[in-house]
């Protein structure tokens, strides 16, 4: 074989794993990104979906009210329209609140006075009629109310007798025009838009081009999705403006509100950086190639062995995992331009990577956002519930997700999220929100720490059980202080203590005997952790301490463990 072809041949071994690298890591890429993109779309849908829920459950309870009060029931015009009056000046999303008699005439409005509703009824709304078939909350599609001419949806409920009887309903007309200016959020634009149509398809707020598209019928390829029983994603490219898209949705079945929610994100924005990419590298390994083969073709001569050579063992290099390696050949002719070519093929590869790597990074962001917004959410779900116990359940639960948030943000906070975090500044914080929104005023949350390296599958665990034990704390202790002690054992474990005044336990008590889901879950996680739990009550105190062993502390916690003889005394912090 000439000399020539040896060197094509060294060329193409040494190139073709690099092209079939190159297209493996960006159809990966293009995977991770759809998934991350139909993801996230799902969330949107589904956090959209909930607030529309919510809103109609609110008109729910405002019509339950309504049906019970006399003047409603008892077909008292005047009473009536001062009380329907009075809600629909309250309320900014309501066009109307109105009142019918069993056969559908109008009796009175929060708009209108009772001498001007004579001509209207409402005998043929779809509403009316399933409230008076079901006894039930019924919701309508979209119409234009016949008193006032907006584009609305109704939703109504039945009044009955006391025997049963039905006897008319009560009827809210949401205004579309502005529940559409509620939900018109920045995110909104051509290449992510909303739609919210209800069970027929009729549009009732669209964004982008609000206004444009309310009262139009969904395109077919819309209509398709409101039959499915669960939510989804699909690509959709026959979309209300024309632009594909990749769609998340919510379909009426899947809904409490009974109304279709859909939320769409273009192709061409969820792929124009890996677009852009995959051109470059196209365009790379073209360039390559050329290169590549006209200096094997023309340079046949010995003194083209070494560079050849270089740029081989570059991509053994590569191949090893070593993304730095690079020919760094210099010089005029053929062989030196293919080794630079590698090295730009190399350069550009290594930024895919890169690219990847700031991926996932995003993940774990976004990992992080969802739980302080889910802690968020459970907030907020708290002042609508009236039972104490209830009540309580949500606000541990919300302890448990605000812990895991703290600790994933101290995880990206350190080491730009290399996967390891301090414990003690974690501790610190956890102690700060307990102190800041369970303890009276004047009471402290005192920590006592050694330092302490712990990696995510340790830390997470120990994070949730000390929320756990801080909580318990509060709640038994009363107005008295609450002290956390982190220290070495000495035999490479660490022990995590919570103190309180309060109440001695039970004689006999322990974790086994324990009827609540909190101490069982304390045991878990520090089963989990690799350690155990252990109880002690003297002297008025009460003590919860978890013993654990770090399943990958780095060096300087390893060092700070195994010196703690030589180590300056433990800091201690309070919140107050």
């Amino acid at each position: 074989m000439s000399l020539a072809a040896r060197l094509a041949v060294l060329v193409l071994a040494a190139i073709l794993p690099l092209v079939a690298a190159l297209a493996v890591a960006q159809r990966g890429l293009y995977r991770d990104q759809e998934a991350d993109v139909r993801a996230e779309a799902l969330h949107q849908v589904r956090l959209l979906a909930g607030e529309l829920s919510q809103l109609v459950d609110g008109i729910r309870q405002i019509q339950a009210v309504l049906v019970e009060m006399p003047a409603i029931r008892d077909g008292d015009a005047a009473g009536c329209t001062e009380i329907l009056a009075r809600v629909v000046d309250g309320n900014g999303l309501l066009n109307n609140l109105l009142v019918a008699d069993r056969r559908g005439r109008l009796v009175c409005d929060g708009v209108h006075q009772p001498a001007d509703l004579a001509p209207y009824t409402v005998a043929d709304r779809d509403y009316f009629r399933d409230a008076r078939r079901t006894g039930a909350f019924a919701a309508g599609t979209y119409s234009i109310g016949r008193s006032t001419g907006a584009a609305v949806v109704h939703f109504a409920s039945p009044i009955v007798d006391d025997v049963g009887r039905f006897q008319g309903v009560v009827i809210t007309a949401l205004d579309l025009e502005a529940l559409g200016a509620r939900l018109d959020r920045e995110p909104w634009s051509v290449d992510h838009a909303t739609l919210v149509a209800d069970r027929m398809g009729t549009i009732l707020m669209r964004h982008p081009d609000n206004d444009a598209h309310v009262g139009r019928r969904m395109p077919a390829t819309l209509l398709a999705l409101l039959d499915d029983p669960e939510p989804g994603t699909a690509d959709v490219s026959g979309t209300v403006d024309g632009v594909p898209r990749i769609l998340g949705y919510v379909p009426p079945a899947a809904n409490d509100a009974g109304l279709y929610v859909g939320i769409g994100v273009s192709r061409e924005e969820a792929y124009a950086i890996l677009d852009r990419a995959n051109l470059r590298g196209i365009l790379v390994i073209l360039l390559t190639g050329v290169v590549a083969a006209a200096a094997a073709w023309v340079v046949a001569n010995g003194a083209v062995r070494r560079p050849v050579q270089r740029v081989l063992a570059a991509a053994e290099r590569w191949r090893a995992g070593d993304l730095d390696a690079r020919a760094g050949i210099r010089g005029k002719g053929e062989i030196a331009a293919l080794g630079r070519s590698f090295d730009a093929l190399a350069d550009d590869l290594q930024a895919t990577l890169g690219r990847k790597e700031m991926l996932m990074r995003e993940l774990a962001h976004r990992t992080m956002n969802n739980l302080q917004v889910l802690g968020s959410l459970m907030t907020l779900q708290r002042k609508s519930i009236v039972d104490d116990t209830a009540r309580r359940e949500l606000d541990e639960a919300a302890g448990r997700v605000r812990a895991m948030a703290a600790a994933y943000r101290n995880l990206h906070r350190a080491d730009g999220g290399a996967g390891s975090l301090d414990f003690a500044r974690l501790l610190e914080e956890l102690c700060a929100s307990v102190e800041g929104g369970l303890m009276p005023e004047g009471s402290r949350c005192v920590v006592t720490a050694m330092p302490l390296v712990l990696d995510a599958a340790t830390a997470m665990p120990i994070a949730l059980a000390a929320n756990e034990l801080l909580t318990n704390a509060v709640k038994h202790g009363g107005a008295d202080d609450v002290a956390v002690i982190l220290t070495p054992v000495g035999d490479g474990s660490w022990r995590l203590t919570i103190r309180n005044r309060g109440a001695p336990l039970p004689q006999g008590f322990s974790v086994r005997t324990a009827r609540g889901f909190g101490l069982r879950m304390v045991a878990a996680m520090a089963d989990q952790a690799g350690g155990a739990l252990e109880i002690a009550s003297e002297d008025g105190w009460t003590s919860f301490s978890v013993r654990f062993a770090p399943a990958a502390a780095r060096e300087a916690g390893a060092r700070g463990a195994a010196d703690t003889a030589a180590a300056p005394a433990p800091a201690t912090s309070t919140t107050s």
